[in-house]
């Protein structure tokens, strides 16, 4: 049990420490902390330092490397979230359950939904129509057109 003594394996010891606690843990700091912990051990293997020197050489290597390479890190682990075409534009056929007029709009169900509908033509109640897309910039009312117009209207 010599080796427990020596600092540098102490410290390599406390990085994997570190980063065992990191993927048990959300939010992406004690992994900065595994590597000035990593820092510190490799340095002892090449010089020889005071207790002190190493606290503080991992405390300024771990904070630096959070404030360096956080923003990044996290930007390519954690991911972006990828939108279906259909979400963002919604498409398909719906149900008119309120009659639709031109400029004054009405209701369709809609994938099990009901969402108000404008259109520019008129549409009774009980009539299958084709979901374009939204009406205008609002992105709760939807523009519907009849089922052989498709995307061209």
């Amino acid at each position: 049990m010599d080796w427990l003594s020596e600092p540098w394996l102490l410290w390599l010891l406390g990085a994997g420490v570190f980063v065992v606690v990191e993927l048990l843990t959300p939010g992406f700091i004690f992994l900065f902390f595994g590597v000035g912990a990593l820092a510190v051990s490799i340095l002892l293997l090449l010089f020889d330092f005071s207790l002190s020197t190493q606290v503080w050489t991992f405390l300024l290597t771990s904070v630096a490397t959070l404030l360096i390479l956080r923003k990044a890190l996290m930007g390519i682990f954690h991911g972006r979230e990828e939108t279906d075409k259909l979400d963002d534009t919604p498409f398909g056929t719906a149900v008119v359950v309120k009659e639709i007029k031109p400029g004054i709009g009405g209701r369709v169900s809609f994938r099990g939904s009901f969402w108000p509908a404008q259109a520019e033509q008129h549409f009774n109640e009980g009539d299958t129509v084709l979901v374009v897309g939204y009406a205008g910039e609002i992105k709760t009312i939807l523009r519907v057109v009849k089922p052989d117009q498709g995307e061209s209207a």
